[in-house]
């Protein structure tokens, strides 16, 4: 049996000598809803604000020997800003976006005597499948499969101009002057390489277009020569 880790990006804990004993801890994500008190009525109403919270997820670390780096580790987990991509060899088919969460309080000489501490790190709720980052290519209307339960916010570079079709939302490319269009429809952003976009995107809905549960048809219009997409599939 291999030895067991997690990675932040392309550098991985066994890198520092640090293993993991257990998978790390996953809480549920717990939906977040707005309570409001109405005079003369029993109980609070409920609104959903279509949300989940952040998760803490906890590692149980060891030391692989003696001559493991426990200094360095500490060090790497701490010059992280922001949210970074989390992988560990138990789940090898997701990832998770956090950051350390907690700083580790165990002294060098304590670490070397006993061998074990925790990991945690304040995650989004979603855990993201590798299969999302997936890029597929289409020249034709495809309809695409959502493998979750979940709605998917999916990048989609639209190649040509006209309008394309997902699902029940329609999104107008109107220059032809671009070698493509990204639609980042996570962050609601339109743009090719460096270069903003936005101005030449119309969307027929208040949102960009995303992927629901089960099957969404994708229409190119006359115009629009290709489209490549990457799902981003997630779960909880």
């Amino acid at each position: 049996m291999g030895l067991n880790y997690f990675m932040i990006g392309e550098v991985s804990s066994l890198d520092y000598g640090v293993i993991i004993s257990k998978a790390g801890v996953y809480n549920a994500p717990a939906r977040v809803y707005e309570a409001v008190s109405v005079p003369g009525r029993n109980g609070d109403i409920l609104f959903d604000e279509g949300r989940y919270e952040n998760v803490t997820i906890t590692y149980e670390a060891a030391l692989l020997n003696k001559n493991a780096n426990l200094d360095g580790f500490l060090a790497w987990l701490s010059s992280f800003v922001g949210y970074v991509r989390i992988e560990d060899t138990y789940h090898p088919e997701e990832y998770r976006l956090g950051f350390p969460s907690e700083g580790i309080s165990i002294t060098t000489e304590a670490a070397l005597k006993i061998g074990r501490f925790t990991v945690s790190f304040n995650c989004k709720p979603q855990r993201f499948l590798k299969s999302g980052e997936i890029k597929s290519r289409y020249t034709a209307d495809v309809t695409l499969f959502n493998p979750t339960r979940y709605e998917a916010k999916p990048l989609i570079r639209v190649y040509g101009y006209g309008q394309l079709g997902v699902g029940t939302d329609t999104v107008t490319i109107n220059t032809h002057a671009l070698d493509y269009i990204d639609l980042d429809c996570n962050l609601c952003d339109a743009f090719c390489g460096s270069s903003n976009a936005n101005s030449y995107v119309m969307l027929s809905g208040d949102d960009y277009p995303s992927l629901g549960v089960g099957r969404t048809g994708i229409t190119l219009g006359a115009g629009i020569t290709a489209i490549e997409v990457w799902p981003h599939w997630w779960t909880l």
